[in-house]
């Protein structure tokens, strides 16, 4: 077992705090700097802890497509060391209600363009967070926090690199995909 690392500063806001304006992503045309992801990611932790609140290890599903938003949903979720598990946005009902149930996730997080979609895959004992243009405004509009602030929030301050990080289903070519559990 490999030793934890220390999480009081996580990468991204050292990074920002070095070069702010430097790009970390391309997609298309547009380009994202350090402070610009460290500020989305920023917001997603907010509105999904507000949304509801994710404890260490929960797993939650992430209905998404690609984007600053799924990269910056990722982060947020890793920042709260909950068990990430993308679901292909290009499979049917069934299959993604299939790996919902066999990660047994907490919670599907999507956007517009899915939420219709995600609300046919889960029961009522699922939640359901879309980021949406009043989503962006709402959060935006809190102030800015750290999401390390202190023990108390449910966080840990640090990470054990054989924890899980993310659930990721095989095609299943040969029947149900496995989930294949990454670590860190």
């Amino acid at each position: 077992m490999q030793p934890p690392i220390n999480m009081t500063q996580d990468w991204l806001t050292a990074r920002k705090n070095i070069t702010p304006e430097k790009p970390f992503l391309f997609h298309g045309d547009e380009s994202l700097t350090f402070r610009e992801l460290n500020r989305l990611v920023q917001e997603s932790y907010i509105y999904i802890q507000t949304h509801e609140f994710i404890k260490h290890r929960d797993k939650v599903a992430i209905l998404m497509p690609t984007g600053f938003r799924y990269v910056a949903t990722v982060l947020a979720l890793m920042q709260m060391q909950a068990i990430v598990v993308p679901l292909n946005t290009r499979l049917t009902p069934d299959e993604l209600k299939w790996q919902i149930k066999n990660a047994d996730c907490r919670m599907v997080i999507c956007t517009p363009e899915t939420k219709e979609l995600a609300s046919k895959l889960v029961d009522p004992a699922y939640e359901i967070v879309s980021f949406d243009a009043t989503t962006y405004e709402a959060v935006h509009s809190l102030s800015y926090i750290s999401p390390k602030v202190t023990n108390d929030d449910g966080l840990i301050e640090s990470v054990e690199l054989d924890a899980e990080f993310a659930i990721i289903h095989t095609s299943g070519t040969s029947g149900n995909p496995k989930g294949a559990v990454l670590t860190y």
